[in-house]
């Protein structure tokens, strides 16, 4: 069979023959083998219903075709509705009319394009920009985090450089007033390892954030990737309401069938909306997106390194008459060969511009 968009339908009749029983009849364009058992799909009070067609009727050629469906319980007033011929042919047919009004012309001009059930699903909707808006927002929320954690880690590697600094001065102090020097050594001493200790601990607290930043980068990457598939999605529903233009100009050539304009002013008014609450999310979605990828480029352990090297420059430039003791702990190696790590980890991540995508449709419904 060839593709849905070769197929169409003209519809010559779509009607009540009973309060239990619709029927359709018409003649397919671009079908060249028999076609397999219909199904018809209506909606009534926000629930979609399956109608198979009858065996009792014989659907006949493609040139010629007829199906009946089965109706139980009141007979609703129909918006419209779906034929469906296996999974490949879906055609929408317009509102049903009553036997008693055949005198009046409710049928389309021109035959109806058929499309697949697997395109009319991969149209994208509310629901999917609501989901992606989600994930940006869990995303920006994950990387304030990260960015707390590290400045929490700056702080307490600040504090620790302040008491290195204040136990250099009272040792020379003590130095310059040569009292207490070898116990003032031993304290500065002990001193040092408990903050050589913290400081390593510090340093890991911030290996960690930065991993956590690493990863909502991924995610936000995930993201800004559904974004561009979403954005694909909505350039097919613009090109659809665009065709739905065509088709409502084309009618309104024609005066007698008003109610096929009222019909298709009310799905090119539809479309419209769909498309219009669909660019909002977008755009926040984009600039949500940017907001984590500026978060992102921040490094995370620079204060820490700041730090390292600040309290190893106090120590080495210590004054004083004597050698304090071999082998013990310094500040500073660790921290400088993270800080240069950090920064390049920052030029391999070039800033990325958000791109934003403004359409408007020109149909009028």
């Amino acid at each position: 069979m060839p593709a849905s968009g070769d197929i169409s339908f003209e519809l010559e009749r779509f009607e009540w023959a009973s309060p239990d029983r619709l029927e359709v009849e018409g003649r397919w364009h671009g079908v060249r083998r028999r076609l397999a058992r219909a199904t018809l799909v209506v909606e009534v009070d926000g629930q979609r219903r399956r109608l198979k067609a009858l065996g009792d009727v014989d659907a006949g050629s493609a040139e010629r075709w007829t199906a009946a469906f089965p109706w139980e319980g009141e007979m609703p007033r129909l918006p419209g509705a779906e034929l469906e011929v296996g999974r490949g042919i879906v055609v929408d047919l317009p509102r049903p009319r009553r036997s008693k009004a055949r005198g009046a012309a409710t049928t389309p001009a021109e035959p109806i394009p058929a499309t697949s059930r697997e395109e009319r699903e991969s149209t994208p909707g509310r629901e999917e920009a609501e989901r992606l808006l989600a994930v940006l927002t869990a995303a920006r929320a994950d990387a304030d985090a990260a960015t707390s954690r590290a400045s929490a880690a700056e702080a307490e590697a600040e504090i620790l450089r302040e008491r290195a600094e204040a136990a250099e001065a009272k040792l020379a102090t003590a130095e310059a007033s040569g009292t207490r020097v070898d116990e003032l050594e031993a304290e500065l001493e002990s001193m040092r390892g408990r903050a050589a200790s913290e400081l390593e601990a510090v340093q890991a607290r911030a290996e960690a954030a930065e991993a956590e930043l690493e990863a909502e980068r991924g995610r936000a990457n995930a993201a800004e990737a559904e974004v561009t598939v979403l954005r694909g999605r909505s350039e097919d529903a613009q090109s659809e309401l665009a065709a739905l233009a065509a088709r409502a100009e084309a009618a309104e050539a024609e005066p007698p069938f008003a109610p096929d304009l009222e019909r298709l002013r009310g799905e090119l008014q539809t479309v419209e909306q769909e498309r219009i609450e669909l660019r909002a999310p977008l755009d926040a979605a984009m600039e949500r997106h940017e907001a984590v990828e500026q978060k992102a480029r921040t490094p995370a352990r620079g204060a820490t390194s700041k730090a390292a090297a600040n309290t190893s420059a106090s120590t080495q430039a210590m004054p004083g008459p004597r050698t304090l003791a071999a082998g013990g702990p310094r500040f500073g190696p660790r921290a400088t060969d993270d800080a240069g790590a950090g920064d390049s980890e920052a030029r391999r991540r070039p800033h990325r511009p958000a791109e934003r995508t403004a359409r408007r449709s020109g149909a009028t419904p």
